[in-house]
């Protein structure tokens, strides 16, 4: 007799917990886009942040946490986006990867009422992209046509795109500034933390 009115009362209850648990961003966006063109991404902790991907007519565009429209769907130029970091949870600056006819860049946006800020970092050119954040400023290795190069944090080219790796040493001090180490078929050169090559391939 318990255990049915334990059983009757778990019934009743978990209706009433799936209602309060309703995402009501989710659902906005569900009743104006439809039910499988929104997908809710993130865990909600410090560097994964919950946020929104919307799918329409093949482009793809994205609400932040709040609700508020980073890339709206009829007006991207995007078919792929995935989130990739959150540079600082207490400003709410997002960065996403984005794609387009299978080439990633790089979207970041700043969600602040006051004057929001978005920008195509790197434009989507690249078949791929592997950021290095192990020392700060992070910087970026793309790749295009099975070769590699260098893109600092703000979408700068330090290393042309032609090389078989590409590698960043230094501490970046005035003793030991940043410097990188390319290799092309079995050879090793270098360039300076702004670009300038100081030891030719050899």
């Amino acid at each position: 007799m318990k255990t049915k009115l334990f059983v009757l009362i778990v019934l009743i209850l978990l209706p009433l917990g799936m209602v309060a648990q309703i995402d009501p961003i989710e659902a906005r966006l569900k009743a104006e886009y439809g039910n499988d063109n929104v997908k809710r991404n993130g865990d909600g902790t410090k560097w994964y942040p919950i946020w929104y991907k919307v799918t329409l007519n093949g482009k793809v565009g994205a609400w932040d946490k709040y609700g508020s429209c980073i890339i709206l769907p009829r007006d991207s130029r995007y078919d792929y986006i995935s989130f990739l970091y959150e540079d600082n949870p207490a400003e709410d600056w997002y960065t996403f990867i984005i794609g387009r006819n299978g080439k990633v860049g790089l979207f970041t946006v700043w969600c602040d009422d006051f004057s929001p800020f978005d920008q195509e970092v790197i434009p989507p050119i690249y078949d791929d992209f592997f950021i290095h954040e192990e020392t700060i400023p992070r910087w970026y290795e793309v790749k295009l046509n099975g070769k590699v190069g260098a893109i600092d944090a703000d979408g700068n080219r330090i290393i042309p795109v032609e090389y078989d790796s590409v590698s960043r040493y230094g501490k970046g001090r005035t003793t030991d500034p940043f410097w990188y180490e390319v290799k092309l078929n079995g050879k090793v050169g270098a360039f300076d933390k702004d670009g300038k090559q100081i030891r030719p391939l050899k």
